[in-house]
């Protein structure tokens, strides 16, 4: 289950990344981008500590966060941010030294 989620939660990735190399609509890019970090999310509360859901739900919320930045909505830009932050915080909270 872990792995079909992920692929789903990746090819929405894909499609987002698809839409803004071929300079489509920010607006569609935004939207199929905006699914991964939920799916990310829900993989990684499902798996607490899985080291490549929680790099996983961090990319995604820094790439969308750079969607919405170009849009110049920074206020959520910036709160795509922080959460990536605070994946990335956790994750090496959780290596050893």
């Amino acid at each position: 289950m872990f792995l079909k989620r992920r692929s789903l939660a990746i090819a929405y990735h894909s499609a987002g990344d698809h839409r803004g190399q071929l300079r489509r609509l920010a607006c569609d890019a935004r939207v199929l981008r905006a699914r991964s970090p939920v799916l990310f999310e829900k993989l990684l509360s499902s798996n607490p500590g899985n080291a490549r859901a929680q790099r996983d739900a961090g990319l995604a919320y820094k790439k969308l966060g750079a969607i919405l930045e170009k849009m110049g909505d920074r206020t959520a830009a910036l709160a795509n941010y922080r959460k990536a932050v605070a994946l990335d915080d956790d994750a090496r909270a959780g290596q050893p030294e």
